[in-house]
């Protein structure tokens, strides 16, 4: 700090204007610091020490402008609360505690170093980016340790990181044996790959002292806080420890210093308090007392501790970030200053000198820093954001332990929100590798999954559907697919549906196709012999109407094997229903003019009689179940329904969409058949010399009975052979409606041509009425 204010007053950048300095030991004590911040602010006129040459002959009223440090966040804290009160600007060197960027607690507060959270951010990247999945964390019951564990617990959770454990050491742990096993015993039973130590070094040291005795090796994450400590690094066998990796606060060497110590170091007679302080703390100087404070003991032999050599090997083996972060405050506040003051090369405009410890001046000069853009080196600046934190990045580096000591090798930066690493080493010795039956990774067709309470993840193969390519996690395959026998993939699935080449689909169209075949015989043969009793008695044209519904029936079945389509799905059974709702249709009229024929004995004849017409009734009968079919259609069609249910199978199937209209309409043709069915049965008393009466029976009972099978079976069978007992149930009813009523009728044209007479029908009708005493002639 003293070469940063000398060489500002040495140069023009505040021509007129010399800035003076008191340093105060704050000891690293709360109570110290606000003993002498306190002091700060007094208002008391004397002559300012150590500020300027005697020669110079310079009073001036003791008038702060701002105030830099401290370095702990604690007591940085602390004194921002005391200089908030008049909005005194302070600038941190080293307090990196991120409540110290709240600026409704702390407005006047700024540093040169950037906060915890930034830090957290660069450890959280860095472990992502050396793909470990288990951490713990040890923290401290201080501002730093406190608030940079609970942020580091929170980063890691947020992007997977598993944290085994995150430990607040107390604030008497360096005397606590107690709690020292306790931790020792935590790391030692851990399954985790780092540690993060984000506390102090005396802490650190007696972590490190444990582990050295118990033979614990592990990798380390340092915090800014002791991760160039040399107090650390020079513990006897530091070795075993493990592998140590550290985040600094990015290092620029302050141009000129090395050349200001050589000069400091040859003049003679100089005998300086700042320079005294400064090399005790260094440990190539450590022989030097305050009665001897030129002479200093290094390797058993006396040195002159002010020599150039001296002074250059010791600053060459710091480390540490403060010289530089200490020369940044004082060049933000002197930029600042000439920007307030208005100065150019030769002269400062606004010479009016600031009121001690008035508002308005603080806040004028505090504002200036807010704005300040100084020039760090070539391609970067300094610039303070909305919370007063720098724009400073963090070099990561591992500590190079070998004979000699410990090199710090830098491998990576963390700035503007990115990792950048030269290399990623994730060792896999005994340091990294979970112990125990622990996976860090599982090879292709599993994935790790954690045990309850500990971060020991073990390797469990994928389960049906799902399949790991070496993500370390299962993925679901698509509907569409199902994972191979080793889970490392996806294959698709097969369609599956009643195929043509299908057996049971060959029989299917067999049967339909004869079915067609016969119907339209039958046809031909009623058409040839339409003038014939027989054909007269089957209804006239309404036996031609039933056989081209009974034709629609059968072609109905080739609507059901092959792919099923949306046209499929919607033609096959509406077409059917329709078809076999005619053909009972004009059975029941059929019945219904046996019974108006007949009826002269029968107490319900007068109405019979008025339902003698036969194309009414079949309008009438189909009208309800075409209704029911554009119903169906429009507001829930059938469609095709890809159902991913099985395990390597996609099966293609119709679904009706609405199980109301489907077992609607197949209950219509029911009622119908049972109207058919009591009609028939009703007309076995009747003269029958076909047995229309009985045949229909059967037939109607046929029907009855493999649609009361069907429906259920129907609607609880899955698989590509739905439809095809959904066909056969077609076939059956429509095989039993030709046979049953036209095949009788086909065999007497055929056969027995002597009953399609009119002669033989009215003896048989004489001969009936005659057994039962009745006289077919009615006056």
């Amino acid at each position: 700090m003293i070469y940063a204010i000398e060489e500002i007053n040495n140069s023009s950048l505040l021509p007129n204007v010399k800035l003076g300095y008191e340093i105060y030991d704050t000891c690293l004590d709360v109570s110290f610091a606000l003993r002498s911040t306190l002091k700060l602010m007094e208002k008391t006129d004397d002559k300012l020490i150590g500020c300027a040459d005697e020669k110079d002959n310079i009073t001036s009223t003791k008038n702060i402008k701002a105030v830099i440090g401290e370095w702990l966040s604690e007591v940085s804290v602390a004194v921002a609360r005391l200089l908030a009160l008049n909005l005194t600007p302070q600038i941190s060197y080293g307090a990196t505690s991120q409540i110290l960027s709240r600026k409704e607690k702390f407005p006047s507060f700024l540093r040169t170093t950037p906060s915890d959270l930034i830090q957290a951010r660069a450890i959280t990247e860095l472990v992502k980016s050396m793909n470990w999945k288990a951490v713990g964390i040890f923290g401290s019951e201080d501002e730093y340790g406190k608030y940079g564990s609970e942020q580091l617990n929170d980063n890691f959770r947020n992007d997977d990181v598993c944290v085994e454990f995150k430990v607040v050491l107390p604030a008497d742990f360096e005397k606590n044996n107690a709690a020292l096993n306790t931790v020792l015993d935590k790391i030692q039973n851990s399954y985790t790959e780092a540690i993060v130590i984000f506390t102090h070094e005396h802490n650190v040291r007696r972590i490190f002292e444990g582990a050295i005795e118990r033979g614990i090796r592990k990798t380390w994450i340092a915090s800014d806080a002791w991760s160039t400590s040399k107090n650390i690094s020079k513990m006897p066998n530091i070795q075993k420890v493990g592998r140590v990796i550290g985040v600094i606060i990015q290092r620029n060497k302050v141009p000129g210093f090395d050349d200001y110590l050589v000069h400091l170091a040859s003049k003679k007679n100089f005998h300086s308090t700042f320079l005294y302080e400064y090399l005790s703390n260094y440990s190539m100087c450590v022989g030097l007392s305050s009665q001897n404070p030129n002479g200093c003991l290094s390797s058993g032999s006396v040195k002159n501790c002010v020599d150039a050599q001296c002074l250059q090997n010791m600053y060459k083996q710091d480390e540490s970030y403060e010289p530089h972060s200490i020369y940044l405050a004082v060049k933000v506040i002197a930029q600042a200053l000439k920007n307030l003051l208005k100065c150019n090369n030769e002269t400062c405009e606004n010479t009016n000198t600031f009121q001690a410890w008035e508002l308005w001046s603080n806040l004028q000069l505090l504002e200036e820093i807010k704005q300040v853009n100084l020039s760090v080196t070539n391609d970067s600046y300094l610039t303070f954001n909305k919370n007063g934190d720098p724009t400073v990045g963090y070099e990561i580096f591992d500590w190079e332990i070998n004979e000699k000591g410990v090199n710090l090798v830098v491998f990576g930066t963390y700035e503007s929100d990115r990792i950048h690493l030269n290399k990623i080493d994730n060792e896999t010795d005994d340091m990294v590798t979970p112990p125990g039956n622990c996976s860090k990774s599982c090879s292709p067709g599993y994935e790790l999954k954690s045990n309850i309470g500990t971060c020991c993840k073990t390797c469990k193969r994928c389960e049906e559907g799902q399949y790991s390519d070496g993500t370390m996690e299962c993925k679901s395959c698509s509907d569409h697919e199902y994972s191979n026998d080793n889970k490392t993939g996806c294959v698709t699935k097969t369609n599956k549906y009643l195929e043509w080449n299908d057996p049971f689909s060959i029989i299917l169209v067999s049967f339909g196709s004869v079915g067609i075949v016969l119907t339209l015989m039958v046809l031909v043969l009623f058409a040839v012999y339409r003038t014939t009793p027989i054909v007269k008695a089957t209804g006239k044209y309404i036996c031609f109407v039933a056989l081209l519904a009974l034709l629609g029936c059968f072609c109905s079945v080739m609507l059901f094997p092959g792919l099923p389509s949306n046209v499929s799905c919607m033609a096959g059974l509406p077409l059917f229903a329709i078809s076999f709702t005619i053909c009972v249709s004009c059975v029941l009229a059929n019945l219904l003019q046996i019974f108006a024929g007949f009826a002269f004995k029968l107490n319900f004849g007068n109405w019979i009689k008025r339902l003698n017409k036969p194309a009414a009734v079949v309008m009438a009968c189909s009208s309800v179940q075409i209704v029911l079919c554009i119903l169906w259609l429009t507001l829930y069609p059938p469609q095709q329904h890809e159902n991913n249910g099985h395990e390597r199978e996609i099966l293609i199937e119709c679904d009706v969409v609405s199980v109301g209209f489907f077992i609607g309409t197949l209950a219509y043709i029911a009622f119908l058949a049972a109207l058919s069915f009591l009609f028939a049965f009703k007309g076995k008393q009747l003269p029958d010399l076909y047995k229309n009466a009985s045949f229909i029976t059967i037939s109607m009972l046929i029907y009855l009975v493999v649609w009361m099978i069907f429906i259920p079976v129907y609607v609880n069978m899955s698989g590509e052979y739905k439809r095809a007992i959904e066909a056969t149930a077609i076939l059956i009813t429509s095989y039993s409606l030709l046979a049953c009523y036209f095949g009788p009728k086909c065999y007497i044209i055929l056969w027995k041509s002597q009953l399609n007479e009119e002669s033989a029908i009215i003896e048989y009708v004489r001969q009936h009425y005659n057994n039962k005493r009745v006289s077919t002639v009615t006056s």
